[in-house]
């Protein structure tokens, strides 16, 4: 004779531990870090925790950033006309297309601006650098904010080889490796070539366990010749 319903579900949640501390047994499956996961309920209670500290940490990024990188809409087509996709030059330097508004203080307005221009606003720069600081410094906490950081940036910037590198050690510092390679490759294929960092970089000692790592690597090495 089988087990009533709800026993038969505690009977299976506790056939294995949680799997964050690995002490308790799970009282129910949650969503964390993009996995869902049988946690038991200080680690949920934990991680709920967590998950409301890291969008505060988003939403302050955003203010941060108000200034930079606000999207460029383009002026609605006449009624009965295909739209056109806008080729506005970049305000700034004039050399590439707008990509979006940001407001710098040695003209303090908002201005059209490409993404090569985009990327040397100095807020952008140092929000970059604080995500990267706070990446190597060794606290998870510290790696989850600075992906969650990293993310507004990619999402501000596509593109920027430099942010999808950063992003890349940040996913694979937080266990997703395949995340890291997808976002390695990525870097490499917008101009990221420093095939020595991803052979000495502590942060990606997951990523070099795995097989497709090698061949990235050769993807870097064959664009530098």
């Amino acid at each position: 004779m089988g087990l009533p319903p709800d026993k038969a579900r505690t009977a299976v949640l506790r056939s294995k531990l949680c799997h964050r501390c690995d002490a308790a047994p799970p009282a129910a499956k949650v969503r964390y870090e993009e996995l869902h996961l049988r946690l038991c309920q200080p680690c949920i209670d934990y991680v709920r925790k967590d998950e409301a500290y890291i969008q505060m940490v988003t939403r302050k990024v955003r203010q941060a950033l108000v200034d930079v990188g606000a999207t460029a809409p383009d002026k609605p087509a006449p009624s009965g006309t295909a739209p056109r996709a806008s080729k506005r030059a970049c305000e700034r330097c004039g050399k590439h297309t707008a990509h979006a508004k940001a407001k710098f203080d040695d003209v303090g307005k908002s201005q059209r601006v490409c993404r090569h221009c985009l990327a040397k606003h100095p807020q952008f720069q140092s929000t970059l650098r604080a995500a990267e600081s706070d990446l190597r410094s060794g606290e998870r906490r510290a790696a989850a904010d600075a992906r969650a950081t990293l993310a507004e940036l990619l999402q501000m910037n596509p593109g920027h080889s430099a942010v999808l590198y950063a992003l890349a050690c940040a996913e694979c510092s937080l266990g997703n490796v395949d995340a890291c390679l997808s976002h390695l490759a990525d870097a490499q294929r917008h101009g990221h070539d420093d095939a020595a960092a991803l052979r000495v970089d502590p942060l990606l000692a997951a990523a070099r366990q795995r097989p497709e790592f090698a061949t990235l690597v050769a993807k870097y090495d064959a664009a530098a010749d």
